[in-house]
């Protein structure tokens, strides 16, 4: 019995550096692009018609990740980030033979949680998919007297990312590049509309691999 016990022990030990072969942790730190809807302003003084509002705005994003493969050349890579963002919820309607429309933007800082199922085409390139969920926890614009853009904001946003990136092989060091689409509406109900739409690129780099 203790013969069948030491041989299974040595199994696994021999198995730990091909398990951990197979496992990847590391950082990336990169910027978002977000893509915004901009709106139409008239000035009936002017007559003119103005188009309000940045249509992209760049942020920071950074964080971790891991990448554990489950088949040949298939991998699941879960991702932690602080995701910098941002909003413009629009909400309109009718009141008194009138028409209305307001606008709250501003800057949000996510907890950003992708998880994406990869497939490797070559050695250190890898192509991905997966859901997205974000959590809205802070906002630098000043309040002001008023609510701020968190108070608009629903507490969980559900998307899906896509994304595309090269590893140098053997060193660690890597780019990559997604695109993330909002799924369902940022804003309450009652407050107005307005979805995630950002590109992601940066650099990351596997710290693993300095163990």
């Amino acid at each position: 019995m203790k013969r069948q016990l030491y041989v299974a022990m040595l199994g696994i030990i021999c198995c730990l550096p091909s398990a951990f072969a197979q496992q990847e942790f590391g950082v990336k730190v990169g910027a978002n692009l977000n893509l915004n809807k901009t709106y139409e302003a008239y000035d009936s003084f002017s007559r003119r018609t103005t188009t309000v509002g940045p249509r992209t705005v760049t942020r920071f994003m950074g964080g971790i990740y891991g990448s554990f493969k489950i088949a040949n050349r298939w991998y699941m890579q879960p991702e932690l980030l602080y995701s910098q963002q941002y909003h413009r919820i629009e909400n309109s309607g009718e009141a008194d033979g009138g028409y209305w429309r307001s606008v709250r933007s501003g800057q949000v800082d996510y907890l950003s949680i992708p998880v994406f199922l990869q497939y490797e085409a070559m050695e250190g390139l890898k192509i991905g998919a997966g859901p997205l969920l974000g959590f809205p926890i802070y906002t630098p614009e000043a309040i002001d007297g008023g609510p701020n853009i968190l108070e608009y904001m629903r507490v969980l946003d559900i998307g899906a990312t896509a994304a595309i990136g090269y590893q140098i092989p053997g060193v660690g060091i890597g780019i990559f590049a997604r695109y993330s689409e909002g799924l369902s509406n940022v804003a309450k109900k009652e407050k107005g509309h307005d979805k995630n739409r950002f590109f992601s690129f940066g650099l990351s780099y596997a710290v693993s691999k300095l163990f």
